[in-house]
């Protein structure tokens, strides 16, 4: 019988011990993960109405025109390929690849790990052949 009133009491001490560690523990931290994710959402809901009042200002602008286009081929190391991802992300003159720094051009070029290439180059090129063609910006 003691055994038994033993194992009960063992039992039920045990399940009260578990019973305060999930509160104190596990369940603080969700609710904590809750009101993180609360905010994030906030914050997200914010980012969006930005975009969506940025978008507006921009449709809302009359277009520039253009600059006429230089040929980035002309640039040693840019060929075809690089001079269609330049002008996809609106670069299509000497000065404007000058005005790049080497990181802006790495994340509009987005090389393969294999391929080297030397953005600095590619600037200094850009600025010669500007002041070469008499195209100031």
């Amino acid at each position: 019988m003691v055994f038994w009133l033993g194992l009960f009491a063992g039992l039920i001490i045990g399940w009260v011990i578990e019973w305060v560690i999930d509160w104190r523990f596990w369940r603080r931290d969700q609710a904590i993960h809750l009101d993180q994710e609360s905010q994030l959402r906030r914050e997200l809901e914010s980012a969006r109405l930005e975009i969506t009042r940025l978008q507006t200002q921009i449709s809302n602008e009359t277009p520039a025109a253009p600059p006429s286009p230089d040929r980035l081929q002309d640039i040693k190391g840019i060929g075809q390929a690089f001079a269609k991802r330049l002008n996809e992300a609106g670069i299509f003159t000497f000065v404007q690849v000058g005005a790049l720094s080497p990181e802006q051009l790495e994340r509009i070029i987005k090389p393969q790990e294999w391929q080297t290439l030397d953005y600095s180059s590619w600037i200094s090129q850009a600025r010669a052949l500007t002041q070469k063609t008499g195209k100031g910006g």
